[in-house]
C-alpha cells in the first residue's frame, strides 16, 4: 500500500513546530516534511483520497472528476463521540489544539487501517495492516 500526502496549500511549506511536536508524541516524524500540492495525476491515480473536511471532498470531486465514493472524510471513522465530522486544521494553533487533532487523526487512521486490511486495490495489490 502506498500513501502520499498532498493538499491545497502552498508547495514546500514546512510543518509548524507545534505540529511537529504533537506528531512526534504519536510516533510520527514530521521534522523534514514539507507540503506538496495535490495535482491532477496524483488525484486521478489514487484508489482512495482521504480529506479532513467536506469542502475538500467537494473540491476534489469537482476539480479532478473523482466520484464522491472515492473521497473519504477521515473524521467519519472516529470511534469516539464527536461534535463535527471535520478534523480541524492545526496550522497556527496552540499546542493543545495540535495534540487534540493528532489524537483524533491517530484514532481515525487506525480505523481506516482496519477497514482497508485485506481489500484489493485497482491494480490488484492487497492492502494489509502493518
Amino acid at each position: 500500500m502506498r500513501v502520499e500526502s498532498a493538499g491545497f496549500a502552498a508547495h514546500g511549506r514546512p510543518s509548524p513546530p507545534h505540529a511537529v511536536a504533537a506528531a512526534a508524541r504519536h510516533g510520527i516524524d514530521l521534522a523534514g516534511h514539507t507540503s506538496q500540492l495535490l495535482v491532477a495525476p496524483v488525484a486521478r491515480a489514487a484508489d482512495l483520497i482521504v480529506v479532513m473536511e467536506e469542502l475538500q471532498r467537494r473540491t476534489i470531486c469537482e476539480r479532478f472528476g473523482r466520484a464522491a465514493r472515492d473521497v473519504l472524510l477521515l473524521g467519519d471513522l472516529d470511534p469516539m463521540p464527536v461534535t463535527s465530522r471535520a478534523i480541524e486544521d492545526p496550522v497556527e494553533q496552540d499546542p493543545e489544539v495540535c495534540e487534540r487533532v493528532y489524537a483524533r487523526i491517530e484514532r481515525c487512521v487506525g480505523e481506516l487501517g482496519r477497514a482497508l486490511g485485506g481489500m484489493q486495490t485497482r491494480d490488484g495489490e492487497v492492502g494489509r495492516n502493518a
